[in-house]
């Protein structure tokens, strides 16, 4: 396999990682909601508020790290139309940037739904 294939298929991975999480989001935004229709105590409302803050900042870090894989798969494509194989060090360093932010986006979300689940064994 061909770095540039090897590339394209992990671009390609990591998009579809992150439609599944906003898909993951939606749920728990759901789950969150019957949360809130059931329960009007103050620290439930509060712990309520603090989720759908930080479903939404987890939405949009989302939605702008698929834009940038977005980007770097056009990219690539355009530095293989132009060559045979990548010879291109700002790939390979945008790469390896976007491999980064994936994983710690990857890490945040996990935690942010365990700490979900975690507050709703208490509520339930």
């Amino acid at each position: 396999m061909s770095i540039e294939e090897f590339y394209s298929i992990e671009l390609n991975e990591w998009t579809m990682s992150l439609e599944f999480y906003l898909g993951d989001l939606d749920i728990l935004k759901e789950r969150l909601q019957e949360v809130a229709h059931k329960n009007t105590g103050k620290s439930v409302l509060a712990s309520v508020e603090h989720f759908q803050d930080q479903f939404i900042v987890q939405k949009e870090n989302l939605q702008i790290l698929r834009h940038d894989i977005q980007k770097q798969k056009e990219y690539l494509t355009a530095e293989l139309k132009k060559f045979s194989h990548l010879n291109n060090l700002d790939i390979t360093d945008a790469q390896h940037f976007l491999r980064e932010r994936v994983q710690m986006t990857e890490k945040i979300f996990l935690e942010l739904k365990h700490s979900f689940y975690r507050f709703l064994a208490k509520v339930f």
